[in-house]
């Protein structure tokens, strides 16, 4: 779903399945396709904490794991605060 529209509307994006961190292949999926990110092989919420203030975060849904008061609306999205 990520493929020509997403990229061609925000190039740099780096779409990340929180449900697939279960598996392995996809931890390695995303470390052979992104070896650039810190913690993209770890988990989401790994993600999130390495990357936070280097670069912007989005959400669709709101994580459980994540402290609401963390987040704000963007448009249909949540963005996490730096």
């Amino acid at each position: 779903w990520a493929g020509g529209s997403l990229r061609t509307a925000a190039p740099g994006v780096i779409p990340v399945n929180e449900s697939l961190y279960q598996f392995d292949w996809y931890r390695r999926l995303q470390h052979d396709l992104y070896p650039n990110v810190p913690a993209i092989d770890e988990s989401a919420q790994a993600v999130v904490d390495a990357n936070l203030g280097a670069r912007p975060i989005f959400f669709a849904e709101k994580p459980a794991w994540l402290d609401p008061d963390r987040l704000e609306a963007a448009g249909p999205l949540w963005r996490v605060k730096p």
